[in-house]
């Protein structure tokens, strides 16, 4: 598991250094700030930990089958946790093979990118990267969350490209940091007994039940 994680934040660092190079930023700059981040967060993150098990105690209880926080990273780990701590591997040999037929293919994929296709085509070439987060989230928030955006950053690039360029990534992170600190809030809320839950309404929501 200390593999898995520390293979999971060397390939954030990745993607954080690829956004860097894209910003034309100081790698140095990010690292150092990754650094006092890293600190920062083991007291955060033990903090938020309490606010949400406190907000949503299905998160700590495997007996419940639904949950207002569905937490799909958190699934993901523990199902490899289960997995690996088993004294028989509970995964069928067919997803071993279909999980070794997946990443040869993402291999395949790129190699061929890079020295077959014509870069006119580069586009059309699947993003592995992006099926593989189809494939462990279990809610379609996220998915929808992705689709709305990469959408909305085609049009944008394609008619004000100029204006794309200067503003698409700052505005990405802006959002994805607004979801961060608005879950923050709903758990607060759910905690004063003032969330959506509560006083919301199921307007929009399929079935006529809440969904916020």
């Amino acid at each position: 598991m200390l593999t898995l994680g520390s293979a999971q934040q060397a390939a954030h660092m990745i993607g954080d250094l690829k956004t860097t190079h894209l910003l034309r930023a100081s790698p140095k700059a990010v690292f150092v700030a990754q650094l006092f981040g890293a600190v920062v967060s083991i007291f955060v993150s033990a903090g938020l930990y309490v606010v949400f098990s406190t907000a949503y105690p299905c998160i700590n209880d495997l007996n419940h089958t639904t949950c207002a926080f569905p937490t799909p990273d958190v699934q993901s780990w523990r199902a490899v946790a289960v997995a690996v701590s088993s004294s028989t591997l509970p995964i069928p040999p067919s997803s071993g093979y279909a999980a070794i037929a997946l990443g040869l293919s993402a291999v395949m994929s790129v190699v061929a990118k890079y020295t077959v296709v014509p870069p006119k085509y580069h586009d059309f070439i699947p993003n592995f990267n992006a099926i593989g987060i189809g494939f462990i989230m279990n809610v379609c928030t996220y998915p929808l969350a992705m689709f709305f955006g990469s959408t909305l950053a085609f049009f944008w690039r394609r008619m004000f490209f100029n204006n794309y360029q200067m503003y698409c990534f700052a505005v990405a992170a802006g959002f994805l940091a607004g979801e961060g600190l608005g879950g923050i809030v709903n758990a607060i809320f759910t905690i004063a007994g003032i969330s959506g839950e509560t006083h919301g309404t199921s307007v929009g929501c399929p079935g006529g039940v809440y969904c916020g």
